[in-house]
Formats: C-alpha cells, sequence, structure tokens
C-alpha cells in the first residue's frame, strides 16, 4: 500500500519540504500535494510515510521528489493561437538590441523551446535573452540537453500546423534515438537560475513573462505574492501570458489590460500614459 498522509500530516510535510528545498511546497494545494505525493510513493515502492522523510537527507531523492511534484508540460507549441500571439510580440520588438524573456517555473523544454523555435523563424533568436527559473537540478539538465519525447511528435507536428509556422519541426531537431534533439546552438541565448519565482527573480524587468498553467497548482491566497512579483519584474508595456484557466483579479486592472480574453494575455500599462 503506497503513502497515504491526513490533513495534519500534509500540513506538516509541506512545511518540512519546504525547509528542505527552499521552494513553496506549503504553499501547494493540500489535495494536488497529496496526490502528487501518493504517486511519487508508488513509484518508490515506499510502505510508510517515515521512508519518505528519511530518504530527504539525500539528495538524489530529494531531486526525484522535486520531479514528481512539478507538473511537466507535454507538447510543444501548446495553445497554438497564444504562440501566434506571442509571436506578433517578438516581431513587435524586432528593432531592440535585446529582448528579454522571463519564464519563472520549468519543468520540461516544450515552452522554452518552442520560444526559440518561434525566435529562429522571425529573425530574433540572436536577440532574445531568456531567464529560465528551475527547481530541480535533473529537470535543468533534461532542459538543457533540448530532448523531446517522440511519442508526442504527433501533437507537436499539429500543434505546430495550427501555430502556422514557416517549417516543418523536423528541420529543428535531429534524431537521437528514441527522442528529437533540438539543436544545442539554440540553447547559448539561455541563463538558467534555481528557484521558483520569488527566489528565481531576473535582475531587470522583462519584456515577456511565461507563467502558463502554473498557478493552478497553488493556494489562492499565494496568488497575490506570485502576481505582485510578476509585476515588480514585468517592464511597462510588456505582456504577461497566463494559462487558459487562470486570470488576475480585478483589483490588478489599474496595472494590467487583458489584451486577449480567450489566450489570458495581460499588458502591462505604462505609467507614463495611463
Amino acid at each position: 500500500m503506497a503513502l497515504n498522509y491526513n490533513i495534519r500530516e500534509i500540513r506538516e510535510l509541506s512545511e518540512l519540504l519546504t525547509k528542505e528545498t527552499s521552494l513553496p511546497f506549503n504553499q501547494i494545494s493540500q489535495s494536488f500535494l497529496k496526490r502528487r505525493l501518493y504517486l511519487f510513493g508508488e513509484k518508490k515502492g515506499l510502505k510508510k510515510n517515515e521512508q519518505l522523510t528519511d530518504g530527504l537527507s539525500n539528495s538524489e531523492f530529494k531531486d526525484d521528489l522535486i520531479n514528481s511534484v512539478v507538473v511537466p508540460v507535454t507538447e510543444l507549441f501548446r495553445d497554438p493561437g497564444t504562440w501566434r500571439k506571442i509571436r506578433e510580440h517578438l516581431l513587435s520588438l524586432s528593432n531592440q538590441s535585446s529582448i528579454s524573456v522571463w519564464i519563472p517555473q520549468v519543468s520540461t523544454g516544450e515552452e522554452l523551446y518552442t520560444l526559440l523555435i518561434i525566435g529562429k523563424e522571425i529573425g530574433v533568436i540572436d536577440k532574445l535573452d531568456i531567464l529560465v527559473g528551475y527547481c530541480s537540478s535533473g529537470f535543468m539538465k533534461l532542459v538543457q540537453k533540448g530532448l523531446v519525447s517522440s511519442k508526442k511528435m504527433e501533437i507537436n507536428q499539429y500543434n505546430y500546423k495550427r501555430f502556422e509556422g514557416k517549417s516543418s519541426l523536423n528541420d529543428y531537431m535531429s534524431e537521437e534515438g528514441t527522442t528529437l534533439q533540438l539543436g544545442t546552438d539554440y540553447l547559448s541565448r539561455i541563463q538558467f537560475k534555481k528557484g521558483c519565482v520569488t527566489t528565481g527573480k531576473p535582475d531587470k524587468q522583462v519584456d515577456l513573462i511565461l507563467f502558463r498553467n502554473i498557478m493552478l497548482y497553488y493556494k489562492k491566497e499565494y496568488h497575490t505574492i506570485l502576481k505582485e512579483e510578476i509585476d515588480e519584474c514585468l517592464k511597462p508595456g510588456g505582456w504577461l501570458c497566463l494559462g487558459a484557466k487562470e486570470q488576475l483579479p480585478s483589483s490588478y486592472e489599474d496595472r494590467f489590460e487583458c489584451f486577449d480574453e480567450k489566450e489570458k494575455i495581460y499588458i502591462k500599462f505604462n505609467a507614463l500614459t495611463h
């Protein structure tokens, strides 16, 4: 029988995990955390709750636990309409010497690779300055390799077709056994920073923030902290892209305009003109 925690135990464990990992486990929805820990226990063959807490002393075990809790993105060009809009935004910034992008929390590389492919297609790849926040070393190493599972390639190709790209995804990748690998030259535009939003912020304001389908897993009271951090890091006129089921509350209407309700794209007001 796999691990099973009651509410009190989940609350105590979330505080312990926050202390041990410096990541906001105590801000994750308890029902979501309980489900992910149950799946982790099944994968590891854990029978007692104490086995999980004892395992935290092992860095590899701890990293694997973080990997199990952070939900992966599994598709390139997921929500093609959003990426078409992002392409327009990047084109509008093409006269700048640098286009800064922050992806606060990356679990797998699909969104990052999508951004790089778009940059290549519209001729701004050499201008992209991308900061990627990661939660575990295992994820960072995977992302740095540019690996994409070939099992999802049919969906990836379909998304790319709907995105109306200029070429074929196969033109950007080389066959590597059971995976497809994005050329490593694309990855030179990326800086990796360990942390999660509040601990992995950029040193300067950026033009674009991709924070899609992340807030769903955090407690609602933590959303305000996340949004304040995002607001602080975004340039006036910059874009914030959330997930289709996420939105900024009405209290942010004096700072952000919802540019696209369907795709959940927000523009930060320029204080000089608003």
